[in-house]
């Protein structure tokens, strides 16, 4: 799956699809299995050989007529090219650092399943390296009180009997360094491309996490849009959780909060 998530997101970022048209293929994705018929029959791959999950997303782009089969071939052809379909690697240390936290968890009394903070947190991991910087070292997960909010978005997903906040807190400079390098342009101060950039890559991972939830644990959510945080500082009042990620550029916080829905 994560393969498939990182060819949609690729289109997405050469502007041959919108981020709409991708989560829309990712859910026919989902739900439908996909189908075998059409495309792919008459490509290279054999009649007793499964193609990779991010291939049948390509099937389904031009099945829904976002792509033509020409212009599928050609995105394929430059996606191997450009990121050589590896799998993302942490290094020693930010590995184990991981395993820490994730053991953390285990520990904490949550209103959701230990998995799903687990699940989004990796998801989060592997979105900072391929969409932002490889080189960070996550440090100790905290239960917050309060933080002073400087350039915040949040976003809410509902699903069911709970509600998950989440949130991207950093500084000014840290935020122009972060949003440069997740959209690819020089930002040279804090502005309105600086704060659409943080929204996008939220709601991105977010938008990745709900497709996730639906295909591995049958689990319907609705995803809010993002939006800039207006108060100056955080005080949460239901379980929320704090995860400090430090780059070369800056420490951002990421904060996830969960409520149960009576």
């Amino acid at each position: 799956m994560m393969h498939t998530q990182f060819f949609g997101n690729y289109l997405v970022n050469k502007c041959a699809i919108t981020h709409q048209q991708l989560l829309h293929a990712l859910e026919a994705h989902t739900q439908e299995g996909g189908s075998w018929d059409g495309f792919f029959n008459s490509s290279k791959t054999g009649e007793d050989e499964k193609p990779p999950d991010y291939l049948l997303l390509g099937e389904i782009l031009v099945e829904q007529g976002v792509l033509t089969p020409s212009q599928l071939e050609e995105h394929l052809s430059n996606y191997h090219s450009d990121c050589e379909i590896l799998d993302l690697n942490f290094n020693t240390e930010q590995r184990e650092v991981i395993q820490k936290m994730l053991a953390e968890i285990n520990t904490i009394n949550a209103d959701i399943p230990v998995e799903y903070i687990s699940d989004y947190l990796l998801l989060l991991f592997q979105n900072m390296v391929r969409y932002v910087e490889s080189n960070f070292t996550p440090l100790s997960l905290l239960r917050m009180n309060e933080i002073s909010a400087s350039n915040c978005v949040t976003q809410q997903l509902e699903c069911g009997s709970f509600r998950v906040a989440s949130a991207l807190n950093m500084t000014d400079v840290t935020a122009i360094s972060f949003a440069s390098r997740y959209a690819g342009e020089n930002f040279e101060g804090l502005d309105e491309y600086v704060q659409a950039s943080m929204e996008d890559f939220l709601n991105l991972h977010n938008g990745l996490y709900v497709v996730n939830l639906s295909n591995e644990h049958a689990l319907e959510l609705v995803l809010l849009p993002p939006q800039m945080q207006d108060h100056k500082v955080l005080s949460p009042n239901t379980n929320t959780f704090l995860f400090p990620i430090l780059f070369p550029f800056g420490l951002v916080y990421f904060i996830c909060s969960v409520e149960t829905i009576n």
